[in-house]
């Protein structure tokens, strides 16, 4: 075995070599590689560091020795999928198999990643769940062509299915369960697993609770994803700053990274991220609330909210499960999301979501509100009274409502060239306010 004290000196002897080494001379290489590309004449200099860099391999080749030692000393080596083929070259090389390789989270593994393994491995047992999330592949079924058999599509299978379909394994369903409180693991037993699991965990009866978010429509789009920055205030007024013990989880890549900039990514992210991981508390953040945009990705091909993905979401947690929706919404439109809401009303706690908001009254008068004027609702009418006691504070400043653009965009030549623009100002469109400096 390799002394701790030896072990550190190795590892800082392999940084030093990778920062000062390895990192500028594949610098140059690309620069020269550049060079060479655009400027005429700079053969010389890439052909210096190409020989640099081999000379550095020759003598040093201290990176895969370290490797081959390293698998030598110890009998258990972890490593992901992708990297199974660099931390054993030699291995593959040599054509020396492995004596057994474990493939967990075998949901997640892609056929590509897998075929590797397949070939270093004497025995393989691979480890994983069809009823939780598989990878993201960053194809569309329309994008390729393919005449593959069933089973071996890298589009619709991960290594999961496709071991299961195709070379039919002897398999075997563990079925103790011994990690989360029983209310949490029921709500999977009973909607995946069809009562099969054997749960030693009584309950606390405190274990699962439903917040309802439904004071309005908070939603917001940024880059292509979802996110509620009610839900975030909630959340944080909830859990305070300790989440020592807490996973924050959310559907939507959006929502997970405004949360982890108070959080940390350890902490907060999508539950693609947090499979395979486990907490004593979790927060699960659904942002979705009574949006048109919300509908729609619900009734589309890409709703997030599938079987696998609840069913992960509600196994990250061992104690406590806490859930944030707009519950009136999802029992309408989403029937996976309400049958998760349903549950917890029936084992669980749903409590109302008490954080202070202004936008909330706002929301509740729309339905009795009566226009005056030119005010159409109280929105309008709350900014409209607040804009009018603060700019006589300002020197110079008036404010204005529904100035029509036809008022502002006057160029005939413009308009005459841009048709769809004159069609949308003819329609009555307008500036709702107007604040212009009067000196």
């Amino acid at each position: 075995m390799l002394e701790n004290e030896n072990l550190e000196t190795l590892k800082s002897h392999i940084r030093d070599i990778y920062i000062n080494e390895y990192i500028p001379l594949s610098k140059k290489i690309i620069e020269n590689t550049l060079a060479v590309q655009f400027i005429p004449g700079s053969f010389e200099s890439l052909y210096d560091v190409v020989d640099q860099a081999e000379r550095l391999n020759k003598t040093e080749g201290i990176m895969k020795e370290v490797k081959d030692r390293l698998l030598d000393v110890f009998p258990v080596v972890l490593t992901t999928a992708d990297a199974v083929q660099s931390n054993f070259y030699t291995n593959i090389k040599n054509d020396n198999p492995i004596d057994c390789i474990v493939i967990d989270e075998a949901s997640q593994c892609d056929i590509l990643s897998a075929l590797p393994l397949l070939y270093l491995a004497r025995r393989i047992v691979v480890v994983g769940d069809s009823k939780q999330l598989e990878a993201i592949k960053n194809l569309e079924l329309e994008e390729i062509e393919t005449e593959v058999e069933d089973g071996w599509d890298f589009v619709r299978e991960s290594f999961l299915t496709t071991i299961t379909k195709t070379l039919h394994p002897v398999s075997n369903m563990l079925l103790e369960h011994y990690r989360c409180d029983y209310n949490i693991i029921n709500y999977c037993n009973k909607y995946f697993y069809d009562n099969q699991l054997l749960i030693y965990r009584t309950t606390t009866g405190h274990s699962m609770v439903l917040i309802d978010n439904d004071k309005g429509k908070y939603v917001e789009q940024e880059e292509g994803s979802f996110y509620n920055s009610r839900e975030q205030e909630t959340i944080s007024q909830k859990i305070g700053d300790d989440v020592s013990h807490t996973f924050i989880i959310t559907p939507f890549r959006k929502q997970g990274e405004k949360l982890s900039r108070r959080y940390g990514k350890q902490r907060c992210g999508t539950i693609h991220t947090f499979q395979g991981r486990g907490e004593s508390e979790v927060w699960f953040s659904t942002v979705l609330n009574d949006t048109q945009e919300a509908k729609r990705h619900l009734a589309g091909n890409h709703n997030l909210f599938s079987r696998e993905l609840i069913n992960v979401a509600v196994s990250r947690a061992k104690d406590k499960f806490s859930m944030v929706a707009d519950v009136e919404f999802f029992k309408q439109y989403d029937e996976n999301v309400a049958n998760l809401i349903e549950y917890i009303e029936t084992y669980g706690e749903r409590i109302p979501d008490k954080t202070v908001c202004l936008f909330d009254y706002l929301y509740r008068q729309m339905p009795l509100y009566k226009a005056v004027g030119t005010i159409d609702n109280p929105f309008e009418e709350a900014l409209w009274k607040f804009l009018k006691s603060y700019l006589p504070k300002l020197e110079h400043f008036e404010c204005s409502m529904k100035l029509p653009l036809a008022a502002v965009v006057t160029d005939g030549n413009y308009l005459a060239q841009n048709p769809d623009v004159k069609r949308y100002i003819e329609n009555h469109a307008h500036l709702d306010y107007i604040i212009y400096d009067t000196s």
